[in-house]
């Protein structure tokens, strides 16, 4: 048992910090896609770089506070 949960919390962490990283590179394609395709197929053309970027604190944060938890 304690081989799948040291399994589990190895891959929650190399998930949540690979999407961490991830997200400078894939950022520009959600938008582009969230342009086109976004609020029900109509589009949000209003939105910026600096929208998609402003997600990085909040991965931040949350990679602040899960950690902890998962090490735990």
């Amino acid at each position: 048992m304690d081989g799948i949960l040291v399994l589990v919390g190895g891959f929650s962490i190399h998930l949540f910090c690979g999407c961490f990283f991830l997200w400078g590179n894939i950022a520009p394609y959600v938008l582009s896609y969230y342009h086109h395709f976004g609020n029900g197929g109509v589009g949000q053309p209003e939105l910026t770089m600096a929208d998609a970027v402003s997600v990085i604190p909040i991965m931040t944060i949350g990679l602040m506070v899960m950690n902890p938890i998962i090490a735990a």
